[in-house]
Order: C-alpha cells, then sequence, then structure tokens
C-alpha cells in the first residue's frame, strides 16, 4: 500500500512539472502583449527605431545630426517673446550659457560670452537660458551687458536647466553636429571659453 501511494504521488509530481515547465517556456517569449517569438522581436525592432527617429513626437525633426538628443527636446518663449525649439538645433552646433540676472559670476562672465558669441556666431549658436529670476531683471541684466546678439530662451520653471543637469549658475552646455552633449559648471575663462568654442566651430 504505501509503495503504491508513494509511486502514484511520484507520477503527479512529475506531471505537475511537466505543466509547470510547459508554461514557463511559452511564458519566456511573450513581451506581455501577447506578442510571442518573431513577433516580439519585431516589436523590439519597431521601438528601437523610433528611439532613433522621433518623428513628429517630442523634439521634432532629427535634423543633420540623426536622433534629437533628449537635452534639446524642448520648448521655451525667449525675453523678446518669440517662441523657442530647442529641437530647431540638431545636427548644429550650438552653446547654452545658463545664468541668473542676480549673479554677480554671471555678470563678470557675460563679456566673455558676448565676445565668442560675435566670433563664432556664424559657424555656433549661442543660447542663453536664464533662470531664477524675474523677466523684468532678465531683461536688464541683457541691456546692461550688451547680450542681445543671441536669443535668451526662459527656464520660468528650471525645467530645461535640470534637462540639462544644470543645478546652479552659471554653467555652459556645448552640443556639437552629432548630438553629443558636454556640460560645463561653473564659470570658464575668455580664453578657455574661445578655445572650446573655436574646436566645437570646427567639428
Amino acid at each position: 500500500m504505501y509503495r503504491r501511494t508513494s509511486r502514484l504521488r511520484t507520477t503527479t509530481a512529475a506531471a505537475v512539472c511537466v505543466v509547470a515547465l510547459a508554461t514557463l517556456t511559452a511564458a519566456c517569449g511573450d513581451d506581455g502583449d501577447g506578442a510571442t517569438g518573431s513577433a516580439a522581436a519585431e516589436g523590439a525592432s519597431g521601438r528601437e527605431a523610433a528611439e532613433d527617429d522621433p518623428g513628429e513626437g517630442a523634439g521634432g525633426d532629427a535634423g543633420e545630426g540623426g536622433a534629437v538628443p533628449e537635452e534639446l527636446r524642448f520648448t521655451a518663449t525667449t525675453l523678446d517673446g518669440s517662441a523657442f525649439d530647442g529641437a530647431s538645433l540638431a545636427g548644429e552646433s550650438a552653446v547654452f550659457w545658463f545664468w541668473a540676472p542676480w549673479c554677480t559670476v554671471c555678470a563678470a562672465e557675460a563679456p566673455h560670452v558676448k565676445e565668442a558669441a560675435e566670433e563664432h556666431g556664424d559657424d555656433v549658436t549661442f543660447v542663453g537660458v536664464p533662470g531664477k529670476g524675474g523677466t523684468a531683471d532678465m531683461e536688464k541684466f541683457v541691456s546692461t551687458h550688451e547680450l542681445d546678439g543671441f536669443q535668451h530662451a526662459v527656464d520660468a520653471d528650471g525645467a530645461v536647466w535640470s534637462r540639462f543637469g544644470v543645478a546652479a549658475q552659471p554653467a555652459l552646455a556645448f552640443v556639437d553636429k552629432t548630438g553629443k552633449v558636454e556640460v560645463v559648471p561653473g564659470t570658464m575663462s575668455a580664453d578657455q571659453l574661445n578655445q572650446r568654442v573655436a574646436e566645437l566651430a570646427g567639428s
């Protein structure tokens, strides 16, 4: 009696294992929405293609350099009231200068940025990104330091600063034609800035 019961239990356990193994094997090819095998692979390829080509989603067209970098996927309003789309700079060389109107270090750096923008403006697009202050103070800062030679996209809620990983002013972000972004926190000397921008212009 004991041997029959033991054999029955063993046979039942084996059957349960077979069923469980079959279920687990089927589940491995499921991506969560019913697609299995080659269908799942095709879905993955589609997602990768969508990430490489933003199409009509956030960031707009890819431009010459390919996909729009995440840092450029934003819109803002400039100090003169115009709409600014960061994605419009995809495929171009650009410098973003993050500043605040009450920042004395930014004020000291302003002439260097102005000079670099005037010297390399034909090859590199400069964009100021003021934050942490009122629009009137920002306008005064631009007027005082004669920075109206390039656009300033107001970052009222800090979203653009956050997108670039900027926590404090001043900071500079260099974007090359391939979409590579390099953020330099803190200030740069006139020579350092001119050298970096010249490299960007020649890339």
